[in-house]
């Protein structure tokens, strides 16, 4: 209403369902739900910084892109985002808590099988994530976890259900790590878009048979890389999948073992 359209101030505009609510800047606990089979969160508290706990009910199948996204350059003032993530979400979107300065830990339910580009991207302060050892995780986007000091800190090759999500440059460099195996990544099938991207410490790459997909760039841009394997195909008969240039603007590579299924175009535009 116009009375309600003049204070808008000290509302945050929140939509869900399809429709339009004002949520008063003072909220500071919120109880998500939702309805329908394929339930999805969608824009509940974007760019709202009050908030400092968030539970849902059971039924949310999917955090929807930007959801908690922070837009603003809010002052870090120690409180921290307090999200318990429910037993039936599948999936986050791309950026769903991007950019917040508030959330320290989350644990990632086993359901959750995909988690969108950038997902998590630039929470300085996010030092714990925790995936549980049944994780069904089998993709994970774009840069969902960097710029926080999880992956920072993490030790090794860092996989997460089946995905492998990159590796802590600095870890690499303080451990003068600088070959990654195929048993480092263990089960994993997917390695997601730009994991590897601009290292400069790694020199060799090793691929398994387990792996059936990698994304976009995955080992782009790593300047030390001399050698990279990807290693013969299961017997299956399945197909292996190739994001676009893979190893591009690896400059140093000198020896590349590949297989009659992939082409070398799909790794890189060209060769050194």
């Amino acid at each position: 209403t116009e009375e309600i359209t003049a204070f808008t101030n000290e509302f945050y505009t929140v939509k869900a369902d399809g429709k339009t609510y004002l949520v008063p800047k003072v909220l500071y606990n919120v109880t998500v739900t939702a309805e329908g089979e394929n339930a999805a969160a969608e824009e509940i508290l974007s760019d709202v910084v009050s908030v400092k706990r968030v539970d849902f009910i059971n039924g949310v199948k999917k955090i929807a892109d930007d959801a908690f996204r922070c837009y603003e350059n809010v002052a870090d003032n120690g409180d921290e985002l307090r999200v318990t993530l429910p037993s039936s979400l599948e999936e986050i979107g791309s950026y769903a808590f991007a950019t917040r300065n508030d959330i320290f830990s989350i644990t990632i339910n086993d359901e959750v099988k995909k988690i969108g580009d950038y997902a998590f991207y630039n929470l300085r302060d996010l030092g714990k994530v925790v995936f549980g050892e049944n994780s069904q995780l089998t993709e994970s986007g774009a840069r969902s976890f960097d710029g926080t000091s999880w992956r920072e800190n993490s030790a090794g090759v860092i996989v997460a259900g089946k995905a492998v999500l990159g590796v802590s440059e600095s870890y690499c460099r303080n451990k003068n790590y600088t070959e990654i195996t195929a048993w480092e990544m263990g089960m994993a099938t997917y390695i997601a878009p730009y994991a590897f991207e601009n290292n400069k410490i790694l020199r060799k790459i090793a691929l398994g048979s387990e792996i059936k997909s990698i994304g976009d760039k995955a080992f782009g841009g790593m300047d030390s890389l001399t050698t990279f394997a990807f290693n013969k195909g299961s017997s299956d008969g399945s197909t292996r999948k190739l994001g676009e240039y893979v190893i591009n603007d690896c400059n140093a590579l000198v020896d590349l073992t590949i297989y009659e299924d992939i082409n070398v175009e799909d790794l890189c535009e060209k060769l050194p």
